[in-house]
């Protein structure tokens, strides 16, 4: 609302027709499409922007990591606790800040989702959002270069492809050939047999670079419409309301204090992600009345689920110290190439519930190519976490609980898929290409030697060599500083010790969704109607993974593109 506050602020002289806050893919997609129909739009990022063509070979670069790990990209301060254990504190997340947002930082995976994904969402109460509906916007976004037919696409924007099994490197080939001497067949086509198998991962790559949203979304062409704005570098404070209709907002540039400022729209669209979109909510007076009144913001509209239904796709890595001959060539650049899909088999789990990612590398320098990975994830989880402010500003990151695991059967289908993973580095295809086998997390150790510079380069270098020394030297040095002493190995038959290692190291995938999600008129947690507009008020639409009502089967990027193209349909 315009009072005291924001009374004195310059106001520009311009009414946007749509104010999208946020160019992640979803605030892509949105400014390219509303911006083809002649209306005026106003694109505000809090990150840089990524010029088409200048984009920092962090960001083009196939080795996802490389983006993922540096500073300039990411939002600081952000901690999440994602599981609840006595011996739990939140710990470091990496969102981005950037123009592109997940797309220009992300492991570059193209999955979509089963179809039973959406149609769960529209019988949620998500009217519209379903198989049907959803399978052509899939199609509209993607070049898939290696399949066709119904079920593909061939002129999208976003190019995907798939490293063929000669093309992997020594472990992933070994992991795939113990996974099929165990029963799981091949799977070529992961976007459209969704048996369970070993796979190669579909890749948002043209082949020789990753392909973010910005730069097909909003190309040098795009950018010159005379009616599309582009502010990077700019915070959004607030929305502004009167009465009950958003009528724009308060942008902060980066610069002085003084440089805060008003712009107006006549629909405000938040595309800020799981994690920004329902702050700028609470922040903005929208959301569970206890939660405002424990910040002294002023009420505009009552949503208890604002902040809510948070969900994310749990993860432990089994990793593996690789002899010489297993390690993945020095110019071979992605870093995941395959993986296995199951389904766990659990009472309450769904068909390929389970996804365990194998990598042949985990790092950029030479102690990364001697430590491969199993990713052990849980692809649909009935877990609830949630979201709340951690202060009435706008730097004051909200306080994340993932709350992950916390419903029994998600603790018992990861407990079974470390298992797999064991299982498979455990077995004689795989054994002769590795030494240890240890549990392995992305701690603040790893994070130290993380960042591309000449010493860490050094560091890594010598302790991969001390690592190719006796196994009790190897075994102290993993000891000392990865696991801390914990033995992983007698817990993997004990179900409640296993348990609770998973409960206090497992992670999220971070592909956070959920938490002002889509439904149906009498339900009184929906944030959102099927038009993605927020209920109870007027002029402002939530556009991006906090709008989906489940987690999809599927790492979130593709599926948020789709998203965002179904959205921008509705609001033609």
């Amino acid at each position: 609302m315009i009072d005291r506050h924001t009374a004195e602020l310059p106001v520009e002289p311009e009414t946007w027709d749509v104010l999208i806050v946020g160019a992640g893919p979803a605030g892509c997609v949105l400014a390219q499409r509303l911006s083809a129909d002649g209306r005026r739009v106003l694109l505000v990022e809090a990150g840089i922007d990524l010029p088409p063509g200048a984009e920092p070979w962090q960001v083009r670069d196939t080795f996802g990591p490389s983006a993922a790990t540096d500073a300039r990209f990411m939002w600081p301060g952000v901690r999440v606790l994602w599981a609840r254990h006595p011996a739990r504190a939140p710990r470091r997340y990496e969102q981005a800040r950037v123009m592109g947002g997940g797309s220009s930082i992300n492991g570059l995976w193209a999955l979509r989702g089963a179809p039973d994904d959406y149609d769960e969402w529209e019988r949620l109460g998500a009217r519209g959002w379903g198989w049907d509906e959803m399978l052509p916007r899939l199609r509209r976004i993607e070049h898939d270069h290696d399949f066709g037919g119904p079920l593909h696409g061939d002129a999208g924007p976003m190019p995907v492809r798939r490293h063929r099994p000669e093309e992997w490197p020594p472990l992933c080939r070994a992991l795939c050939a113990a996974a099929d001497e165990l029963g799981w067949a091949p799977v070529a086509d992961m976007n459209g047999d969704f048996a369970d198998g070993w796979c190669a991962v579909p890749m948002n790559s043209d082949g020789t670079q990753r392909i973010a949203a910005p730069m097909v979304y909003l190309d040098a062409q795009v950018r010159a419409r005379p009616g599309l704005r582009i502010l990077c570098e700019t915070l959004v404070e607030r929305v502004l309301f009167e009465g009950r209709r958003a009528v724009g907002a308060v942008l902060r540039a980066a610069g002085p204090p003084g440089s805060r400022r008003v712009v107006r729209a006549r629909e405000v669209v938040l595309s800020a992600g799981a994690y920004q979109s329902p702050a700028l909510l609470l922040r903005s007076g929208v959301g569970p009345l206890d939660e405002l009144r424990r910040h002294a913001i002023e009420p505009v509209h009552e949503l208890p689920g604002v902040g809510c239904n948070l969900q994310d796709h749990p993860y432990l890595y089994l990793a593996a110290h690789l002899r010489r001959p297993a390690m993945q060539p020095a110019a071979q650049r992605p870093w995941v190439h395959s993986c296995l899909r199951f389904s766990s088999g659990d009472a309450d789990g769904v068909p390929g519930d389970m996804v365990l990612t194998m990598l042949n590398k985990t790092m950029w320098h030479p102690l990364g190519r001697r430590i491969g990975a199993v990713g052990v994830s849980l692809y649909k989880p009935r877990s609830r976490g949630r979201l709340r402010l951690g202060g009435p500003g706008p730097d004051d990151f909200p306080e994340v609980d993932n709350d992950a695991l916390s419903d029994p059967a998600d603790l018992r289908r990861m407990v079974g898929g470390v298992r797999v993973a064991w299982r498979l580095l455990h077995h004689p295809r795989v054994t002769p290409l590795r030494t240890a086998v240890f549990a392995a997390s992305y701690s603040d150790a790893v994070r130290r030697i993380t960042p591309r510079t000449a010493g860490n380069w050094l560091q890594a270098a010598a302790f991969a060599l001390l690592l190719d020394g006796p196994a009790p030297l190897r075994r102290a040095l993993i000891d000392r500083f990865v696991t801390q002493g914990e033995d992983f190995a007698p817990l993997i038959d004990d179900d409640a010790a296993l348990a609770d290692f998973i409960r206090r190291h497992c992670a999220g995938v971070y592909h956070p969704v959920g938490t002002c999600r889509i439904g149906a008129d009498a339900d009184p947690m929906a944030v959102l109607d099927p038009h993605c507009r927020v209920r109870g008020v007027q002029g402002l639409r939530v556009i991006d993974a906090s709008a989906m009502p489940t987690v999809p089967r599927a790492n979130t990027h593709f599926p948020v593109l789709a998203l965002a193209e179904r959205a921008a349909d509705l609001m033609s």
